[in-house]
């Protein structure tokens, strides 16, 4: 049973699924795997595909609205992007590495 105290804020259950698009390069895609479906917690893998038709791996989590991820791969590699799914628009999440910031849609 879920409360309405200040704890149930925090409860979030993101949708990973179907593909994300950078808001900035709508032919840049982002690709959400091994995810746990109706979980509020998870570790996942994931696919960038450029439009040139690279693809670059990276790894990660979330928890609630709080996701972060690391490349694997290509020319972000090492490179760890930490921000959160936007709330009230669960279609929507921003994250930033140290010197970017995606904004990414989910695409119906």
């Amino acid at each position: 049973m879920l409360s309405c105290g200040k704890d149930s804020l925090d409860f979030f259950i993101p949708n990973l699924s179907n593909n994300w698009e950078n808001i900035a390069d709508r032919d840049n895609e982002f690709f959400f795997f091994n995810y746990q479906d109706s979980a509020n917690k998870s570790t996942f893998d994931g696919n960038e595909n450029t439009a040139n038709g690279d693809q670059f791996q990276f790894a990660g989590s979330y928890e609630n609205t709080s996701i972060e991820f690391t490349f694997l791969t290509g020319p972000r590699k090492d490179k760890t992007f930490r921000g959160n799914i936007d709330r009230n628009n669960p279609a929507r999440m921003t994250v930033r590495s140290d010197s970017e910031t995606l904004t990414l849609e989910r695409q119906p």
